[in-house]
């Protein structure tokens, strides 16, 4: 049985000693399965810190974590673009994340809106965008909100780009999504739906929109605004929306109006941690039988980390989503593992001594240890690794 108290179990866990061939199995374990995009990039810099199943994206600033991930998801460069979102809206910077996978293959970087500093124009000339066919050989793709500026510096680094903005979230949201759809030559069927107003639950669809492409659009707790309205009508009758809402707050019949559309699903928690849990092991299909969802209930996989309520980290992890762990989302607090992280992560340890083939958990949080204490990661990178057996 897993304890309620898991800082109690972990400090037991420390206690629990291993043969000296147990530590050899479990080093070489670690070495050897981890998928070589984890180990890939620079060395590590101010800010990191790594245990033998984590390594963080550190730096007290966001522009140093920013950076930090690049060069993690992007270590030999050249995306197809880059897409740019701005550091004053998460909304904006959310709904770019379904930009990250095919067909562009981007990297999404966080700006400040009015300017870009020196350190992120030196890493856009360093990853190198290949630019996208599709699209006249657009390098970088600016999302939301941007003054002249970013444009002017872009210019003069000869890089290629295209500017997606509205008037709202929401409808730079449906933008993105016509955007994807032109350059796919067709509409998915998949959509996640998230709280306009509430940024920690919001965040939880990023990881599949890196990872699968699936846009993301905005909705009330109470109403649809009228360009996910119109983002959904294109896909009449057959929508697959995912709801990334705290159970109990979306309205009933805002639930009926979306099964107009299609399928509605979606994990269901209490609360963002809960609801990050739970998208985790969700899982279904839509129509045409593609995934919707991780469906992770088995050893042997990756996940990104990041403090709640810090959306813009939550949101620079999705791109180790699409190139590093290759797993989702869970959120942290700065001093502990939430109860349900921990007892989801407990039920994925592998069996105490390895089998051959399996593979050992394995994450990367994004962070600053200002804001997650390093003794939090080293209670992530236990409860990665396999199970241990108690001495006698």
């Amino acid at each position: 049985m897993v304890e309620t108290d898991y800082h109690i179990k972990l400090r037991r866990l420390r206690a629990i000693t291993y043969t000296t061939g147990a530590l050899i199995v479990l080093a070489l374990a670690a070495l050897t399965m981890i998928p070589s995009s984890i180990g890939a990039g620079p060395e590590p810099t101010d800010g990191d810190l790594h245990t033998a199943l984590t390594g963080r994206a550190g730096g007290n600033e966001l522009w140093e974590r920013v950076l930090r991930v690049s060069s993690i998801a992007r270590p030999s460069g050249r995306p197809a673009a880059v897409i740019l979102a701005p550091a004053n809206d998460w909304r904006s910077a959310l709904a770019a994340t379904s930009l990250i996978c095919d067909p562009l293959d981007g990297v999404l970087l966080i700006t400040p809106p009015d300017a870009m500093p020196d350190t992120l124009a030196r890493e856009i000339k360093r990853l190198d965008p290949r630019g996208i066919a599709w699209d006249g050989g657009t390098q970088v793709i600016v999302v939301g909100d941007a003054g002249v500026e970013i444009f002017n510096r872009l210019k003069a680094m000869q890089m290629r780009h295209r500017h997606l903005h509205s008037d709202s979230p929401e409808e730079l949201a449906a933008t993105i999504d016509a955007y994807l759809t032109s350059l796919r030559g067709e509409q998915l069927p998949q959509v996640s739906l998230v709280p306009t107003d509430d940024p920690a639950s919001a965040v939880v669809a990023a990881d599949w929109a890196a990872h699968s492409g699936t846009p993301i659009l905005f909705a009330e707790a109470d109403s649809l605004p009228v360009p996910t309205m119109e983002a959904l009508s294109g896909r009449k009758p057959g929508a697959h929306v995912r709801i990334f809402f705290p159970a109990g707050v979306l309205r009933d019949e805002i639930r009926e109006e979306l099964s107009a559309y299609g399928t509605v699903d979606g994990p269901s928690g209490a609360d963002p941690v809960e609801l990050a849990v739970a998208s985790a092991q969700h899982h279904s299909a839509d129509a045409a039988g593609n995934p919707c969802g991780w469906g992770i209930t088995t050893p042997g996989r990756g996940f990104t980390f990041s403090l709640l309520g810090h959306p813009l980290d939550a949101v620079l992890a999705a791109n180790l989503t699409r190139r590093g762990a290759h797993g989702p989302l869970l959120q942290l607090l700065p001093d502990s593992v939430p109860e349900p992280v921990a007892h989801y992560l407990d039920t994925l340890r592998p069996a105490p001594t390895p089998i051959a083939g399996e593979r050992l958990n394995q994450g990367w949080i994004v962070g600053s240890e200002s804001d997650i204490d390093g003794n939090v990661q080293q209670m992530i990178d236990e409860l990665l690794a396999g199970k241990r057996e108690e001495t006698q």
